[in-house]
């Protein structure tokens, strides 16, 4: 079971060479006889606020449990808490045996559900305390709306039994011989029982609370080691005895059906009789019976049970038969570890089934899902072309003939480029075709839009590297006559020609008092040209070569024509320009009505324009 592809590899590579890594999630089958598989349903004390949340989200098909059970939903999943004494106060609430027996039912069936989904069939079934009643449910005995039901007539019968000392239990790490020892020395046999049998050496006791205390002391001293075990009341003990009576009653209103899987009694340690009428009478007598759980696995095990699921919250089950068990072949299996909890849990049990030889209906969980089963399907065949990036490459990673290529690195020279420098050569070389190459990709690309044939690709340039070098005569040039420098007076027309030039304007519509970046959209890298133009035009007069940081900031922020104008002719020493022209004419437009038509037909009204 992994997270990602890059997890998948590394496991399988594992696999390959015989590896196994449970942490990891990569388990090994060890045998192809998995024998009979054996659902256990926990009972109360596996309870906590939250359990199986990502299971319920990751299937909504159990969702109709929370339906059934909308009583109890809100305190099965509570709202977050954010100090510790939020969760202890949520812990209570779920702890409250009204609450926790239908909680662990809507648990342990959701996960009953999923694994029938899977195709895990169960060939024998049973529960631990309260767990046995959803045993039977998921036997046929009743339905889901029955269970929980009879979930909360079994809590209200057991708190109404135990009237006002609910009593208490303790486990103890004993024997159930040593237990049975000390209580008897301290004359609390009667009243202080050993209600569970969970392994060789665990024993709960159960009892009056200070009956309990008592006998708790006793055990410390003798050397057995205790803790006192959060519960609402004494189960399975003298102190609840009272509330077979009442939930058997409660049995008799509800039509209970002959079993379809055979179920394990906690009170007999024996299977459950298959009729309906058993069943009742069972169901109603273990309430106040001891839990002879290890008695229980014992003979699951002797009817071939070899395959545990523990098929609901937490994962003690599965802990108490591994004790009891030991190292006789057998597979335990929690759907809600500890470790890895959730829905990441759930996959692993379902890993753990499979390679214990369990058959499973597997894609099942890719129903809904973009996913393919690659294992029964054809893979498609394989493109001639990919497309990667920027790039189209064919079948075997080539580039298309005249399609851009991947950019190349280029060495730079290592020497001095100079006259005959052969590297110097090389890279010029080098540059020119890239560009000639760069400039037919791109000729080409025209070409096939245009429906003509693209070009053949450009022939590499010859090489330039010259054999020896060839002394050149010794010729003068003449420089280059100079542009004329313009007049001063001519400072304002000369900044408007060459606006002109650099953007286009015609120079009628360049008015002087215009803004070149807001009415002219000239920005600063055109008048950055321009300024240079003008400049240069001007000639050494202006002599900018030796303006000054202020000055500079002063040509800057000349925003219009007249204002370039004006700072030139001031360094010039000359006059600054002033824009002559006429003012533009203005019109007026007036309505006029036509002779002895009528004033409000706007058809008969006649146009003046008058300046």
């Amino acid at each position: 079971m992994v997270g990602d592809l890059d997890e998948l590899a590394d496991l399988l590579g594992s696999a390959a060479a015989g590896g196994r890594d449970g942490a990891r999630g990569l388990f090994l089958a060890e045998s192809s006889e998995p024998g009979k598989v054996a659902l256990l349903f926990p009972g109360q004390g596996s309870q906590r606020p939250g359990m199986l949340a990502e299971l319920f989200v990751a299937f909504p098909e159990i969702g109709y449990l929370l339906q059934l059970g909308r009583r109890w939903a809100d305190t099965l999943f509570p709202p977050a808490a954010f100090d510790p004494d939020g969760a202890r106060q949520r812990e209570i609430a779920l702890r409250d045996t009204r609450v926790a027996q239908p909680a662990l039912g809507i648990a342990g069936l959701g996960v009953h559900h999923l694994l029938t989904r899977l195709g895990v069939t169960a060939d024998m079934l049973a529960g631990h305390s309260y767990g046995e009643l959803v045993a039977l449910c998921a036997a046929g005995a009743f339905d889901a709306r029955a269970l929980l039901e009879l979930s909360e007539a079994r809590a209200a019968a057991i708190l109404a039994a135990a009237g006002d000392d609910p009593g208490m239990m303790a486990a103890v790490s004993a024997t159930a011989e040593q237990v049975e020892r000390v209580v008897q020395a301290a004359a609390l046999s009667e009243q202080v029982v050993a209600a569970n049998h969970n392994g060789p050496c665990q024993v709960v006791i159960s009892g009056p609370t200070a009956l309990v205390e008592r006998a708790v002391t006793e055990l410390i001293a003798a050397g057995h080691p205790c803790k006192c075990l959060p519960v609402a009341c004494a189960f399975h003990s003298p102190v609840v005895a009272g509330a077979c009576g009442r939930f058997a009653e409660a049995l008799s209103g509800h039509a209970l059906r002959d079993l379809a899987t055979p179920v394990w009694s906690n009170r007999t340690a024996c299977a459950y009789p298959q009729h309906s009428g058993g069943v009742g009478e069972e169901l109603a007598a273990q309430v106040g019976a001891p839990v002879r759980f290890a008695e229980q696995i014992e003979s699951m095990y002797a009817a071939g049970a070899r395959v545990f699921v523990e098929a609901g919250p937490g994962q003690v089950l599965t802990g108490l038969v591994g004790a009891i068990l030991g190292d006789r072949p057998h597979v335990a299996v929690a759907c809600d570890g500890q470790a890895v909890p959730g829905l990441p849990g759930f996959l692993t049990a379902i890993a753990k089934l499979a390679v214990a030889g369990v058959p499973l209906r597997t894609g099942w969980l890719f129903s809904g899902r973009d996913a393919n089963d690659v294992a029964n399907t054809t893979p498609p065949p394989r493109p001639g072309w990919t497309v990667d990036g920027h790039l189209v490459r064919t079948a075997d990673g080539a580039c298309l003939p005249g399609g851009l290529a991947p950019a190349q690195r280029v060495r730079p020279a290592t020497a001095a480029v100079g006259a005959g420098n052969g590297n110097g050569d090389a890279l010029i070389s080098e540059f020119l075709r890239a560009s000639k190459e760069m400039v037919a990709a791109q000729r080409d690309v025209l070409l096939t839009y245009l429906g003509a044939e693209p070009g053949v690709p450009a022939a590499p340039l010859p090489n330039l590297r010259r054999a020896l070098p060839v002394a050149e005569p010794s010729v003068a040039l003449a420089a280059p006559a100079p542009a004329p420098a313009l007049a001063p007076k001519d400072a304002l027309t000369g900044v408007l020609e060459i606006i002109s030039q650099r953007t286009g304007y015609p120079i009628d519509m360049i008015e002087p008092d215009l803004d070149l970046e807001c009415d002219l959209s000239i920005d600063s890298i055109k008048r950055t040209e321009i300024l240079g133009t003008l400049t240069a035009r001007l000639g050494e007069r202006t002599d900018t070569t030796k303006l000054t940081d202020s000055e500079m900031d002063e040509l800057a922020r000349a925003r219009t024509a007249g204002a370039l104008a004006t700072w030139l002719a001031t360094r010039m020493g000359e006059t600054p320009p002033t824009s002559a022209g006429v003012p533009p004419t203005r019109f007026v437009i007036e309505p006029s009505p036509l002779g002895d038509a009528d004033p409000v037909d706007g058809s008969a009204l006649r146009v003046a324009i008058t300046a």
